[in-house]
């Protein structure tokens, strides 16, 4: 027992040093992800539409995290009036841009490229039904001439839910051919502490058995408190998020507002030859639908081959696996929009 305790703690203290965390960082990761997402959190709050948005005027002027009106994370660090007109980006936490500072999101960094107004109606954790909800509560509001729906490809798999970490959530089903919309208003989460179990308890205070876990079973090891609750399978999540396709195809007509749709993907994703089947069926039947898409797989695929020490500063190390884009991660998908959305003929 003496033998394994002291191997485990040689571990523990090497893999810490490995991903740059703290030896005498004395907590329950597990426990704290968990506090970070709950409703009660001030950068987040309950939505009776989305189930939950980003906090509207957050944090102070100058920092490096600032929201204004309607929850919009503002590109610079002063809370500025809403301007009309240009361009408004909804997507999940990698457009919100999770980890990097205001003028680092790529809807900061596409705003100067392409010298236009772009509003981030983001948030961390939401489905593609979100997004899309999202997009038709601000457009009335923001009057965009363009709106960008930025997907990972993840986000449609979340459609397959009603509770998904942070709170409860609307969702979707097909009855009829036609999408229905489910759980609204959306219940607040109570407020309640998280109850580990012994398990969790004692191995959440592992940064190396917490990094592991949420790499290989993240869903099983943050599955606490009911945080997830499923309703729909896999693959009709993936058919909600095509209706939804043809819903927004509709709303550019019905407006006159041109929507554009961008997939994105995390880091080993994008590594793989071929893009998983959850983001490539949804870009498919995207294009079905009439919106123009870009996909990002395929640069993204090219740069880990052809150097991918480039390709791996373009993602955040998070706990030894690359997670949401850097600075010059939202650059590149920042020029990417920029040259396929907005290039002069």
């Amino acid at each position: 027992i003496s033998s394994l305790a002291l191997t485990s703690l040689i571990a523990e203290a090497g893999y810490r040093l490995l991903t740059d965390t703290p030896l005498t960082q004395n907590k329950n990761f597990l426990s704290e992800q968990l506090e970070l997402l709950e409703l009660k959190s001030t950068i987040i709050s309950h939505d009776p539409l989305l189930g939950w948005k980003l906090a509207e005027n957050f944090g102070k002027l100058g920092s490096d995290f600032v929201t204004g009106k309607y929850g919009v994370r503002m590109n610079d660090g002063n809370i500025a009036s809403l301007k009309t007109g240009g361009v408004l980006a909804v997507g999940d936490s990698f457009t919100a841009g999770s980890g990097v500072k205001n003028h680092e999101a790529w809807p900061a960094q596409l705003e100067t490229i392409i010298d236009t107004p772009v509003i981030n109606a983001s948030s961390g954790g939401w489905g593609t039904d979100q997004i899309i909800l999202r997009a038709e509560q601000l457009a009335p509001k923001v009057l965009p001439e363009t709106i960008i729906i930025s997907l990972l490809a993840q986000d449609s798999l979340r459609n397959s839910y009603d509770l998904y970490g942070v709170g409860y959530k609307p969702w979707f089903e097909i009855k009829n051919e036609e999408l229905v919309l489910n759980g609204v208003p959306v219940p607040q989460l109570q407020d309640q502490p998280v109850w580990l179990g012994p398990l969790r308890s004692i191995f959440g205070y592992s940064w190396f058995v917490h990094s592991t876990m949420m790499k290989i079973a993240p869903f099983w090891w943050a599955n606490v408190s009911l945080r997830y609750n499923r309703v729909l399978t896999n693959e009709q999540g993936i058919e909600v998020s095509c209706k939804l396709m043809e819903r927004l195809a509709k709303m550019a007509t019905d407006t006159g507002i041109r929507i554009v749709v961008v997939m994105q993907y995390g880091g080993q994703e994008s590594i793989d030859e071929t893009p998983p089947w959850y983001g490539k069926d949804v870009s498919k039947c995207t294009a079905i639908a009439g919106l123009e898409i870009l996909d990002t797989h395929a640069p993204l695929h090219q740069v880990s081959k052809e150097n991918y020490d480039k390709f791996v500063r373009l993602w955040i190390d998070e706990g030894g696996q690359l997670g949401h884009m850097s600075s010059a991660g939202n650059q590149f998908i920042a020029k990417l929009i920029a040259d396929r959305y907005f290039s002069s003929p």
